[in-house]
């Protein structure tokens, strides 16, 4: 299932909320240090990382969780534990038998999204991705700040959440998403002279090309401290390494387009964050069919394909945790008149300026504008 595909901006939070126990301490080893409060998990926005929306109560995440109990082995507290929500409860409870709060030591949390992911590995500070496959997963890859020296009676966290129930974990995207939306600015001209030029602009298709689908990162944690969020740094470029598979991401929308109306004309898709080269490589084609008329009168019927590659010096790759709308701005005829028909020059080739901007997620404001 896919989740998250039109929303931005999307962090979680984990929080463990005090239960009091009713019975004895479980007889399992890992529970040998517990004091009676069991570890249950809740969902909840951020101030300010968030746009309101919470973690779907039918998906799942997985957690990890590391002590500095020396009885328990390597430290390893929670070993990729699956949570799901319990609506008798409601609260997200690790599955199996319930986790406790270990005394005289802290607890250090990890979780990521989808459960059990392909190529994912995890250690206490780093994170490995080897040979993903985001092309055909197509689905938000998230893995959570660390959150470091815990208690069940911890209060203080950083970014002025209030975690006085429990622990925060924020998630962030581990790739990129792109789409493209198209606009035309005008259909209706009057001339001085009185002609009235008029025209029909159709999208026939629209394709991404030369994408690359499947790859590797390796995320290391920061300095870390006795006790809060802790981040982790990305791979050099805030790009994934990519091996040379390569896709073509087809268009949803095909029709006339009038002014005043947007539409998209690719959806939404997951994209392994990356390098766009100059010149070659990953480029969007674009097939139009225009139709003019002159004072009422059929003149012109053409057909255009153009290609642009998706390189700019202000836009340079598509980076990790960011969102990119290509937006499209159509133009039947420009006019200066640079070329159509040889019989009527200012009938000129559709211009199509692009206009790359950051649409949710995390923000790099950086525009530009390629014509065609």
């Amino acid at each position: 299932m896919q989740i998250l595909a039109y929303n931005m901006k999307k962090v979680f939070v984990v929080i463990s909320v005090l239960a009091l126990l009713t019975s004895s301490c479980s007889t399992l080893e890992r529970d040998s240090l517990a004091v009676d409060n069991v570890i249950t998990f809740q969902t909840a926005n951020t101030l300010t990382k968030a746009d309101g929306s919470l973690f779907p109560s039918e998906e799942q995440f997985s957690v990890y969780a590391w002590t500095l109990a020396s009885s328990l082995p390597d430290h390893l507290f929670m070993d990729n534990v699956t949570v799901l929500y319990d609506e008798t409860q409601e609260a997200w409870i690790a599955q199996g038998d319930p986790y406790y709060w270990p005394k005289r030591t802290t607890v250090d949390f990890l979780a990521y999204y989808p459960s059990d992911l392909p190529g994912l590995t995890v250690a206490p500070g780093k994170l490995t991705f080897e040979g993903v496959k985001v092309g055909d997963l197509q689905r938000d890859l998230m893995f959570s700040d660390k959150a470091v020296g815990y208690t069940d009676s911890v209060t203080e966290v950083d970014g002025g959440m209030d975690a006085s129930d429990g622990v925060p974990i924020v998630f962030h995207h581990s790739t990129s998403r792109v789409k493209v939306i198209a606009e035309l600015a005008y259909n209706h001209k009057e001339e001085e002279d009185g002609t009235v030029t008029d025209w029909e602009v159709a999208v026939n298709s629209v394709r991404v090309d030369s994408i690359y689908t499947t790859g590797s990162a390796v995320f290391t944690l920061a300095t870390t401290p006795e006790q809060g969020l802790v981040g982790w740094e990305n791979p050099a470029g805030n790009v994934w390494t990519h091996d040379d598979v390569v896709t073509t991401i087809n268009g949803s929308f095909s029709g006339n387009i009038v002014p005043g109306t947007t539409y998209t004309v690719v959806d939404d898709f997951y994209v392994l964050p990356q390098m766009l080269t100059p010149g070659k490589g990953q480029k969007l084609t674009i097939s139009l069919t225009i139709k003019t008329k002159r004072n009422g009168v059929d003149v012109l019927r053409e057909d255009f394909s153009r290609v642009v590659y998706l390189h700019s010096n202000a836009l340079p790759a598509w980076e990790i945790n960011h969102a990119y709308t290509y937006r499209l701005q159509l133009g039947p005829a420009a006019s200066s008149g640079n070329g159509g028909s040889a019989a009527d020059p200012d009938l000129s080739d559709a211009v199509i300026s692009f206009d790359p901007a950051v649409d949710g997620w995390q923000g790099i404001g950086v525009e530009t504008s390629i014509e065609i």
